[in-house]
């Protein structure tokens, strides 16, 4: 038999324990945030942030306002998926 906290560990998927990190600090953001506001909260580099959130607004689970950038969870989309 195997360990919950070994098998875990040993089948872990960083880049969408990213994405979800991404997800679940903007639905708790009222206004939204900056790329380099999130990476910093999230300790990660603006490279991992950038990727990931160029693949999350391409499936609509977040998107970017076009006047002043910030990036918000598209509450419609996570509606969906819930």
């Amino acid at each position: 038999m195997t360990d919950d906290n070994d098998a875990t560990s040993r089948y872990r998927a960083p880049a969408l324990e990213k994405g979800l990190d991404i997800i679940e600090l903007l639905a708790s953001s009222a206004s939204g945030m900056s790329l380099t506001a999130i990476a910093s909260t999230l300790g990660r580099s603006m490279g991992e942030i950038y990727r990931i959130a160029l693949a999350l607004e391409a499936r609509g689970y977040i998107r970017r306002d076009q006047r002043s950038r910030p990036i918000c969870a598209d509450a419609e989309a996570l509606r969906a998926v819930a």
